[in-house]
């Protein structure tokens, strides 16, 4: 693995982003690749060790004699059941974003181009940009840039917005936390990433969090010494509860505040970047009783503690289906797979089952 398929074996055979290649990132310290980069690697990867791809998006998961047969819809729309029959089905992605509710008037429209979500903001840069050219033609006071939720995906917006632009307008941060944090490394957690044994004797409130102290507005040091750049940026202690349209056409974002006052904030243009659904793949699943299709928190809270070691869901309903993985769901198992952040780890787990 390390021969073929290894970071150093990328670099060594194509330079991308460093002139020479594996020297080069070890003398500038090793710091972590960009995504973009790292995509290259991961995609380098893929090509060289040749599994069999197919692009078609899954849109059900059904049990047949045992294994799961996988039904999809190829890029024309047509759809299509795959005649394999598979042993195991390992789910990844972090779902589709979640929305702020809208309450609005019949007589008023909602401003659909000027509301983003940790999704769509990479897809409508276009439009964010107008936003942010519209800004300038009034004053500081007057405008402001919203930003709801304070993950990495809020982290990664704020650190774009700056770098185009924005690093001198009025943009406020709504989150149920004072603070970014930065991420940086610490033998002590890091540790708990390739210590199973350590990891395992915490116990649940710990693993949890730690987890979300880890995953959740928390950002690199890269990302941090940018957005520190920032000259009018705040962040308002809250939770966003919902876009209101008034019959005048003006809208607002309605922040419950965290001591329980609601405050109006009248954003230039709002990124929603609350969230996403880690469980949005149930609905694909054939025979899955309703109630399970849209579970309960306390529903999957019991689901993520009997996941097995091999980040299978197990126990109750899902011992009559064949093992479906579910990393990102797995932070009783173990911290770094939940994001993705231990791919070589998460393999092992997976394909410990087989």
């Amino acid at each position: 693995m390390a021969a073929h398929y290894s970071w150093g074996r990328f670099l060594h055979q194509r330079p991308i982003g460093y002139e020479q290649g594996f020297s080069t990132w070890l003398d500038a310290g090793r710091r972590p690749p960009y995504h973009g980069h790292y995509a290259d690697y991961l995609a380098w990867v893929v090509d060289a060790s040749r599994p069999r791809v197919v692009t078609a998006e899954v849109t059900a998961l059904a049990k047949e004699d045992g294994f799961w047969r996988l039904s999809s819809r190829s890029g024309d729309g047509r759809a299509q059941t795959d005649p394999t029959q598979f042993n195991g089905v390992v789910v990844t992605g972090p779902g589709p974003a979640r929305k702020i509710p809208l309450s609005r008037k019949r007589s008023a429209e909602v401003p659909h181009e000027k509301i983003f979500n940790g999704q769509d903001f990479w897809l409508r840069l276009k439009e964010v940009r107008r936003c942010l050219k519209e800004m300038e033609k009034v004053s500081n006071d007057d405008a402001q840039i919203v930003i709801a939720g304070a993950g990495g995906t809020a982290a990664a917006v704020l650190s774009w917005l700056i770098g185009a632009g924005a690093r001198d307008r009025r943009i406020v941060i709504v989150a149920t936390q004072a603070s970014l944090y930065t991420r940086v490394d610490s033998v002590f957690e890091n540790r708990l990433f390739s210590d199973e044994t350590a990891w395992s004797s915490l116990s649940p409130e710990s693993r949890r969090a730690f987890f979300d102290r880890l995953n959740r507005g928390v950002v690199w040091a890269t990302v941090m010494d940018r957005v520190s750049t920032a000259t009018a940026l705040t962040m308002l202690d809250g939770k966003a509860k919902r876009i209101r349209v008034d019959s005048k056409d003006q809208w607002f974002l309605s922040v419950e505040s965290g001591d329980k006052s609601t405050i109006q904030l009248r954003p230039s243009f709002l990124i929603d970047a609350t969230g996403f659904n880690p469980w949005w793949f149930l609905p694909m699943v054939k025979g899955l009783p309703r109630a399970d299709r849209k579970p309960t928190k306390a529903t999957t809270e019991g689901w993520e503690r009997s996941l097995s070691k091999h980040l299978r869901l197990a126990g109750g309903i899902w011992d009559e289906y064949p093992s479906l993985h579910v990393p990102m769901v797995s932070s009783h198992v173990g911290p770094g797979y939940g994001s993705l952040m231990v791919l070589g780890g998460m393999a092992d787990h997976i394909l410990g089952a087989y």
